[in-house]
C-alpha cells in the first residue's frame, strides 16, 4: 500500500498496484522504542524480546532514571515501523552534580558494527539534571531514526531525495540542555573514564568563638582537589593577636597559626552544593605578656580534630562563594595564669568556627 502523511504521522492511504512507494520519513520516527521495563541499571528491550534497541542506563539519585526516559520517549513519538532500532546497543550515563555541570553521554553501536568500529557518542549537558531526560529521549530517537532513513535509502538503491530527504534535526528541547555529537573513544563511556575532576583555591574570612579567649577574627587559604563528589583540602589559618586585659597597663596577647587537612563529601545539587567534612589541624598557640614583671611568652602545641559542613555555589563562571561552619575539639587544653593564681585563659573543650569566602577553579574536567 502507499503511505502518505496524515495529521498524526504516517498513515495508510489505500492500496495501489506495484511495489510500495516510500513516503516522507522523519528522523525522530521511533515509537517502537517504547522502553517499558527499562530500569536504571539493567538492559532492556522495547516492545518485546525480538525487537527494539538494547539499552542500559546509569544515573545518580535525583536524576531521571531509565523508566522516566522511556516514558518521555513514548510521549514524544507517535507511530513507527515494527522492529525499528533492533540490534542497536545504546548506553546512557549521567554524571556531574555538586559544583560541576550535569553531563549525559549516550553511546550507540549499530547492529553490524565491527569490534574495531568506533561507536557513535552523543554528549549532552544541562544546568538541571532533570532536563537531560527530555533531551535523551529526543537524541535516541534522532539517532535511530537517522539510521532507519539511511537503511531505507540503501534498499531503494539511491540516496534519499525529494520528499524522503532527511529533515533538519529538531532544535534542543527546552531546559537549556545542549547537544554535541562526537565519535566515541576506544574506551566505553561506562568504564568510568569521565569522572568529574576539579582543582580549586579558596580564600576565607574566619570568626573563631573561643580559641583565643573570646570572639576572634582571622583569615585562611585552602587548596582543594575534587574527584566526583569526594574532595580533599589542605589549608592554612591565622588568627592574629587578641588581647586579654589583666590590670591597668597589663594584658596578654594570644594568637594561633595552624595548618590542616579536610576530607569532604558533596551532596548533588543544581546550584547550591552542600558538603559534609571531617578533618584535623595542627599548629602553635602563642601567648605574649605585656606589662608583666618576669612575664613569659609560651608557644604551645595546638591539635584539634574538626567536623563541619560547607555550603557553596558558582556565581560567575568558575568563581564561587561558600560558607563553612566547623566544630573543633582541641585535644590539648592549656591554662594561662598570672601570679600562679589568677587564670586569664584556658583552651576550651570545643570551639565553633565560621568562615565566608570565595573560590575559583584552576582546573576542571566535567
Amino acid at each position: 500500500m502507499e503511505l502518505e502523511r496524515g495529521d498524526r504521522g504516517l498513515v495508510p492511504a489505500g492500496d495501489v498496484p506495484g511495489r510500495a512507494r516510500r513516503g516522507p520519513c522523519r528522523p525522530w520516527l521511533g515509537s517502537g522504542l517504547v522502553l517499558a521495563g527499562l530500569s536504571a541499571a539493567s538492559p532492556v528491550r522495547a516492545d518485546d524480546a525480538s525487537a527494539g534497541a538494547h539499552i542500559t542506563w546509569e544515573a545518580p539519585p535525583g536524576c531521571p532514571d531509565g523508566q522516566a526516559v522511556a516514558q518521555r520517549l513514548a510521549e514524544a513519538l507517535e507511530g513507527a515501523p515494527a522492529g525499528l532500532g533492533a540490534g542497536w546497543q545504546v548506553h546512557g550515563r549521567i554524571t556531574g552534580g555538586a559544583e560541576a555541570p550535569w553531563r549525559l553521554v549516550l553511546t550507540l553501536v549499530a547492529p553490524d558494527a565491527g569490534s574495531e568500529t568506533p561507536a557513535n557518542r552523543r554528549v549532552l549537558s544541562a544546568k538541571h539534571c532533570d532536563d537531560l531526560g527530555d533531551a535523551a529521549a529526543v537524541a535516541i530517537a534522532i539517532a535511530l531514526g537517522d539510521a532507519a532513513v539511511l537503511d531505507a535509502a540503501a534498499v531503494d538503491g539511491a540516496a534519499p531525495t525529494g520528499p524522503t530527504q532527511l529533515e533538519p534535526v529538531p532544535s534542543t528541547p527546552p531546559g537549556a540542555a545542549s547537544l554535541d555529537t562526537e565519535p566515541a573513544p576506544a574506551t566505553s563511556a561506562a568504564d568510568g573514564s569521565h569522572v568529574p575532576q576539579r582543582l580549586a583555591i579558596a580564600a576565607d574570612m574566619v570568626l573563631d568563638s573561643a580559641t583565643l579567649g573570646g570572639l576572634a577574627g582571622g583569615a585562611a587559604v585552602e587548596f582543594q582537589g575534587w574527584l566526583a563528589r569526594f574532595g580533599l583540602g589542605l589549608y592554612g589559618l591565622w588568627l592574629p593577636p587578641r588581647a586579654l586585659d589583666i590590670d591597668a597597663g597589663q594584658h596578654a596577647e594570644f594568637s594561633l597559626l595552624v595548618g590542616g587537612l579536610r576530607a569532604c563529601y558533596a551532596i548533588p545539587a543544581d546550584w547550591l552544593s552542600v558538603a559534609a567534612c571531617v578533618g584535623g589541624e595542627i599548629g602553635a598557640l602563642d601567648a605574649h605578656a605585656k606589662g608583666l614583671r618576669q612575664g613569659q611568652d609560651p608557644r604551645d602545641l595546638w591539635l584539634a580534630p574538626s567536623l563541619g559542613v560547607v555550603f557553596g555555589g558558582k556565581v560567575l563562571g568558575s568563581l564561587g562563594l561558600h560558607s563553612r561552619v566547623e566544630l573543633l575539639l582541641p585535644t590539648l587544653r592549656q591554662e594561662y595564669r598570672v601570679d600562679l593564681e589568677q587564670s586569664i585563659h584556658r583552651v576550651p573543650e570545643a570551639t565553633l568556627r565560621w568562615s565566608l569566602g570565595i573560590d575559583g577553579d584552576v582546573f576542571a574536567r566535567p
